[in-house]
């Protein structure tokens, strides 16, 4: 029974989210004002070209155009789990995302439409590994007044040791002119090595395989040297290059003027887990805040009858389950309180409730 509890409060984490008052790259109306106009394609790795020695496409390996009727799948499922298994069929690499889900492979954090920022999203890829690439393409006409490209993007992937960073998952956005030629000095490459350090947390409780995900993130094109021109804007994913191990994201895009994004208020965030389990088996053994754009941080925890155990303004440090003498702290529940003030002006003040487990049977 424990057990049981344990896993389904962990799946509950508590989510936070303080959004700035200008919603960035806003989506409205009509799904088709978002979904019109894309062209999709997709790559199996095996009998690919001599010369594609590597993942990082579109450079050599870019996928073969599959498609350029619009994506027809809404909220589709991310298929079949399991190293190199895939649905009969195939599973849909491409689907448009409404609001209201949470991504099922990180630990119910991510939601699959970003914040504050209109109700469609598109996800490319799947949970199906199995040497697959994909890619997603709208050409945009770009214009004096609206000459930055605005992209939200989040990533879910593997981190599998054993492999050459080249060989690892990737996901990437580019831009390029009618000539086919890549724009320079606007292009997104994140490779599935090192994700920590890229900014990815690592998910506990993994509906499908061992998952890293990265929130919401922000990426913006300086197109003003394209205006009066077409641009082709593509992102991509791929599962790592041995078959096993799997990558897909889910974009947003907006076209914005110059005075908008100077005026742009990055968006404050903290997300904080329910339980941690400081038993010595390696895996979730601190508890600790995660947030982005947080100018001040106060953390405090407490044990049942009010007593001080922990405390830090440091958004990065961690709680291992120790009481302020140096004893264990034991399993029981505890009280956290967070004072925070983010970069776009907005005050936190809350509390939560948070359970220490120590038992490796959990």
């Amino acid at each position: 029974m424990i057990v049981r509890m344990h896993s389904r409060m962990y799946k509950t984490l508590l989510f936070i989210a303080l959004l700035a008052s200008k919603s960035f790259a806003q989506v409205t109306g009509n799904i088709s004002t978002f979904t019109d106009g894309w062209t999709t394609y997709t790559y199996d790795f095996p009998g690919r070209p001599a010369n594609c020695d590597s993942v990082l496409y579109p450079l050599n390996c870019r996928p073969q155009k599959m498609d350029s009727n619009p994506v027809i799948s809404v909220n589709a499922t991310l298929g079949v789990c399991g190293n190199g298994q895939k649905t009969a069929s195939g599973g849909p690499r491409f689907s448009w995302m409404t609001s209201g889900f949470m991504d099922p492979n990180t630990d119910d954090r991510l939601p699959v439409c970003p914040p504050g920022s209109g109700p469609y999203s598109l996800r490319i890829g799947n949970q199906e590994a199995g040497y697959q690439a994909e890619c997603a393409e709208k050409i945009l006409s770009i214009d004096s007044s609206a000459s930055y490209i605005d992209i939200q993007y989040a990533v879910v992937m593997e981190m599998p040791e054993g492999h050459r960073p080249a060989q690892h998952g990737h996901f990437q956005i580019v831009a390029f002119d009618d000539a086919e030629k890549e724009i320079p000095g606007v292009s997104l490459v994140i490779n599935g090595n090192d994700l920590k350090e890229q900014g990815f947390l690592e998910s506990q409780h993994s509906a499908c395989g061992k998952a890293w995900f990265r929130f919401w993130t922000h990426h913006t094109m300086d197109l003003r040297a394209y205006a009066g021109q077409r641009v082709h804007l593509q992102f991509c994913t791929a599962d790592c290059a041995l078959g096993s191990h799997f990558t897909y994201a889910y974009i947003q895009y907006g076209l914005r003027g110059v005075e908008s994004i100077q005026d742009e208020v990055p968006v404050s965030m903290l997300y904080v887990p329910n339980a941690f389990t400081p038993n010595g088996d390696g895996k979730n053994e601190v508890f600790g805040v995660e947030g982005k754009n947080i100018r001040t941080f106060e953390l405090y925890i407490f044990d049942k009858w009010g007593h001080l155990v922990f405390e830090t303004n440091r958004i990065d440090s961690r709680w291992g389950g120790y009481l302020m003498n140096g004893d264990e702290a034991p399993a029981s529940n505890y009280l956290w309180m967070i004072k925070a003030t983010g970069d776009d002006g907005k005050d936190y003040k809350i509390t939560g409730e948070l359970v220490l487990l120590r038992s490796k049977d959990h």
